[in-house]
């Protein structure tokens, strides 16, 4: 009777409609795995391991058994269903490699639909913790709304890699096994045996590359509990298994089909294909191409020794679209493993079969979509925007908006004025050997509309230089100087300094801040091991001053650079204003035509938007405040990021809107895998350890509702035709009949990153062979230029986002600027952290538009994680943070604050037409007309254009203070009623003077004559 029973459990377990059926493999023949190191499989009825490669006995449940649980795996043998409170746990020591492994395990979800989302909170699936004295590695897969498989470490900053997969399809009581894999910088998820999602771990990752687990603190957590989790939810676990190899996709596939049995197995491939469209930039301007793409990690061992002699031969045959087909064979060795096809030019599908003689066939499809929106060329057209129209060149002179550029004789400016100031005291100089270069001789001179370009040479001491600059409309200046005479020299270096009335603070891009004024800094590299010594931040060198400018130097690579890694290679000197990059601090001798690239420009590039006050950014309760639109919500978009309107649901979101009052969300460098065109591309668009996201898709139905799809997002670097991609999508948005709506196009995702990808050329082969990887500097900036100057002809505004990252070189061409999204994480620590740690130094530069010649609307996001702060009790960490920023008078956005303090203070500032320009804004660091009695107290004035006076006082102190505020330089000693707004309190001003308390971390706003 017990044996029928059992049978009849094996057979309910196995037979689950729309279920794949699973063989039952003898627990031996699970163990002879090649790199296996660790197998929990719990068929014997123990939660001890029964392979090990350390040790096999688990920490804390060694005496378990599983026998009398009742609980049948997937392939019929006992399975490990946890009681509530067991965490079980072995140690991790030889049993998994913390730095590249696969993990596979078998899930069953018992009590509830897996494939249908809902709010269980966190389930803890496994737990790999590795540590080594105060450093650790911890990866942690458990599921939530979906699967997430998540790697930490101990080193900051505080960012994590992750994975996310659904499980679409999946039942209730249904066995699926998860595969995770990790190596190098990677991260990879699959379910059965279907890849859902590879990601790049953050650039940390390379501090912990060398960390080797301890006994007794490094642990296997097999549901162990983590992240709130209380095993309220019946989860059970089989057959765990580790290798100490990361499986490539098609070995992923291949071991799960291993295990299926009945009519739903699919075929076991001998090698695996993957198709994707070549993309290799606007220089090739080929894009008839289609990559066949084989991996040939499951060949059978008389095909490897094949391929391993450069003779394994594979027939294939590949149909297009028309039924067009094309045939042949090829021959494939040890270093080749990819196939091209050209004339590829019709849109849809293509099929690709491949095989071996005598072996099985394996087909692949590929959606070519279509591709006529390359080489557009809007934004692109040879005429200057009419913001930049006073560019002029005259000989050697160019006249820019706001400045003056001189040049002599060599390659750089030998003056720069604002606003008639001189902004350098050393103009650039290239120094070698410690030497100036200056014997040179200016050569043609090649104008055009939007640019000009300077050539000539130079001669030092045993070689000869020639130098091409670029001069654009908006002042960017980009030199190429080339040495020739293979001279063999110690240093190379560039050198200026900034004058005195424009060096207040160093951008790199962050501000920086010590005692001393004299900084120095590591190039910002992917590798190496100067990783460990700090933070890659500096991207830039720029001393600018508030209301006056400065002058910034970038670089698109570090192509022929010859420097210990080690050892800095950028100085700046705050005191002095000299600034150097040292391109070469190492010997060496350079090869015939060694270039070097600079980039240089003078700030404030651009004149500020007049209407960049008042915003109410995100107040959605004011049909004339400028709002978000898409970014999650309703896009009216034919996809998450693309900008193309879908023209009837666009009409229908924005017909009741105000002109003039929607910011248009995108990206700029990403799509999603809901756009065929980043999935053909994705591989050639790639940008190498990328981030990743989840964005949501308001996809709409026949019925007029919207039903919320999700989607992973693609790397797209914009060194490809994502630009003309981009652009195609803003075009058509500009000339849908809902465009007045819209004020602002908005790019999130438009920082300066690196990019080391070669196949569309960011990552090439410098003089020296070393393998360079490129900022994408340049490239973001092209799409900003060519959205600035297309949008601007319909009176819309561009708007960028890439949290601290602010570059003058890309960023200085946009209209508007919103940093402050990392506030949301120091506000984890504390709430009140806009007013307790944010650096004077920092509203002064990152957060002022006077500083980045940008306007600045900041996003304090301080409720983003605790929405309880939106509510009453919450309030006070909202009021001391619009607090803070008026009292710097900077604008800010009302997402992720609480609305009713943020509405009340707009309300104010509004009432009294503090946003009108003719408004005069007296900051607390620059004025002495009102003045506190209390330190801690600071005072911000302004007067309006009806002689009314605003005096902000912000408390930043965790005590309430009472202070007299003295305002006989303004009134003399005059005694009137004054009011103040916020708390609605009279106040009395008695000859010239006033007393109020002012609470702790919160401000008031006292007006006069009071406006009724």
């Amino acid at each position: 009777m017990k044996r029928l029973l059992g049978i009849g459990i094996l057979l309910a377990g196995l037979s689950l409609p729309g279920a794949d059926q699973y063989k039952s493999i003898d627990t031996k023949d699970k163990l002879k795995d090649k790199d296996l190191l660790f197998a929990a499989t719990f068929d014997r009825g123990t939660v001890n391991a029964d392979f090990a490669k350390g040790e096999p006995l688990s920490i804390n449940m060694k005496n378990v058994g599983l026998l009398l649980r009742g609980m049948i795996g997937f392939d019929g043998k006992p399975a490990f269903r946890p009681e509530p409170g067991e965490d079980l746990m072995f140690d991790a020591v030889k049993n998994v490699n913390p730095h590249q492994g696969t993990v596979t395990m078998w899930l069953c979800c018992r009590d509830y639909n897996p494939s249908q989302p809902d709010k269980r909170g966190n389930i803890a699936l496994l737990q790999l913790m590795f540590k080594q004295g105060q450093r650790h590695i911890l990866m942690q897969f458990y599921e939530c709304d979906e699967l997430y498989f998540d790697w930490w470490s101990s080193e900051p900053p505080n960012t994590l890699g992750r994975v996310v997969a659904t499980r679409p399809g999946i039942g209730k009581g249904q066995w699926h096994q998860v595969a995770l894999t990790w190596v190098g910088n990677e991260l990879s998820i699959y379910v059965n045996g279907k890849h859902y999602q590879t990601r790049n771990l953050p650039l940390k990752a390379a501090k912990t590359k060398d960390l080797k687990p301890e006994t007794g603190k490094s642990f296997i957590g097999i549901r162990k509990r983590f992240y709130g989790d209380t095993h309220k939810y019946d989860v059970a676990v089989d057959d765990v298994k580790i290798y100490g190899r990361a499986f490539s996709p098609i070995e992923v596939r291949n071991q799960y089909l291993r295990l299926v049995s009945g009519s739903t197995a699919e075929k076991i491939q001998d090698f695996g294909i993957v198709m994707n469209g070549v993309d290799r930039g606007p220089a090739e301007k080929k894009y008839d191409q289609i990559e066949a793409e084989l991996d040939f990690s499951p060949l059978p061992d008389n095909a490897k020794e094949l391929l391993k002699q450069g003779k394994l031969k594979l027939f294939y045959e590949l149909i297009g679209p028309d039924g067009k087909k094309t045939a042949g064979s090829w021959i494939f060795g040890p270093d080749s493993n990819c196939r091209l096809f050209s004339g590829i030019t019709k849109p849809g599908k293509y099929t690709l079969t491949v095989w071996m003689d005598q072996g099985s066939k394996v087909t692949c499809t590929i959606d070519r979509p279509d591709l006529s929106f390359i080489g557009n060329g809007y934004g692109d057209e040879e005429e200057v925007p009419a913001l930049w129209k006073d560019f002029a060149v005259d000989g050697r002179t160019v006249t820019l908006w706001n400045r003056v550029y001189k040049f002599g004789e060599g390659p750089y400016p030998e003056s720069i004025t604002v606003k008639d100031l001189e902004l350098l005291d050393r103009a650039p100089v290239i120094l070698v050997d410690g030497e100036a270069v200056t014997d040179w001789k200016a050569g043609k001179t090649e104008k055009e509309i939007t640019k000009v370009i300077y050539t000539g040479t130079g001669r030092g001491k045993d070689f000869t230089l020639d130098y091409r600059t670029t001069v654009e409309y908006d002042g960017l200046i980009s030199t190429v100087f080339r040495f020739h005479g293979r001279p063999e020299i110690s240093s190379l270096q560039l050198n200026w300094q900034t004058a005195k009335d424009f060096r207040q603070f160093l951008m790199v891009p962050t501000v920086q801040e010590n005692s001393t004024g004299k900084f120095e800094y590591l190039y910002p590299g992917f590798g190496g091991s100067h990783l460990n010594r700090g933070p890659e931040i500096c991207k830039q060198l720029w001393l600018v001053s508030q209301r006056k400018g400065g002058f910034c130097y970038s670089m698109p690579h570090d192509a022929n650079w010859i420097y210990d890694p080690e050892k800095p290679v950028f100085f700046a000197d705050k005191n002095t204003g000299e600034c150097t990059v040292s391109m070469v601090n190492k010997k060496v001798t350079l090869p015939e035509d060694t270039d070097y690239t600079s980039l240089f420009i003078a700030t404030p590039t651009r004149p500020l938007i007049p209407d960049r006050r008042g915003l109410r950014f995100g107040d959605s309760l004011r049909a004339d405040a400028k709002t978000v639109f898409g970014g999650g919500g309703k896009t009216g978009t034919l996809g998450v990021w693309n900008y193309e309107p879908d023209p009837p649901v666009l009409t229908r979101l924005l017909k009741n809107a105000l002109p003039k009052s929607k910011y248009f969300y995108g990206g700029a460098g990403a799509l999603t895998e809901e756009n065929p065109v980043a999935v053909y591309f994705r591989k050639y668009r790639d940008v190498p350890r990328s981030s990743g996201y989840r964005m949501p898709f308001h996809r709409p139905m026949p019925d007029g509702s919207f039903k919320i799809i999700r989607y992973n997002s693609v790397a797209t670097c914009n060194a490809t035709s994502h630009t003309d991609y981009q652009l195609y999508g803003i075009k058509k948005l500009m000339e849908h009949p809902m465009v007045s709506k819209i004020w602002c196009i908005g790019f999130d995702l438009c920082g300066s990153t690196q990019c080391a990808n070669p196949l569309h050329g960011c990552a090439f082969k410098d003089r020296f062979g070393r393998t360079i990887s490129s900022f994408t500097l340049l490239a973001k900036r092209n799409l900003v230029r060519r959205t600035v100057a297309l949008a601007h002809r319909y009176g819309v505004y561009v708007y960028c986002h890439a949290q601290r990252q602010y570059m003058p070189v890309l960023h200085g061409l946009a209209d508007l600027w919103e940093p402050g999204e990392d506030i949301s994480n120091m506000a984890l620590v504390n709430p009140y952290c806009v007013m307790d740690d944010i650096s004077d130094a920092r509203f002064r530069s990152e957060f002022n538009s006077d500083t980045l010649g940008t306007a600045v609307v900041m996003g304090p996001n301080i409720c983003q994680q605790h929405y309880a702060y939106f509510k009453p009790d919450g309030f006070k960490y909202t009021i001391a943070s619009i607090g803070m920023t008026q009292l710097y008078d900077i604008e800010i956005s009302r997402d992720y604050l609480a609305g009713v303090p943020t509405r009340r203070m707009w309300d104010i500032l509004e009432n009294y037409k503090i946003f009108d320009p003719k408004t005069r804004c007296h900051l607390f660091y620059e004025q002495n007309e009102v003045t506190s009695s209390h330190p801690e107290v600071k005072v911000t004035w302004w007067k309006t254009p009806e002689n009314r006076y605003l005096i902000h006082l912000v408390n930043k102190d965790i005590r309430k203070r009472e202070v007299t505020v003295d305002l006989t330089k303004l009134v003399g000693t005059k005694s009137f009623p004054a009011w103040e707004e916020y708390y609605e309190k009279p106040i009395k001003v008695t000859d010239g003077k006033f007393k109020t308390t002012v609470r702790s971390r919160t401000f008031q706003m006292i007006v006069f004559p009071q406006k009724k």
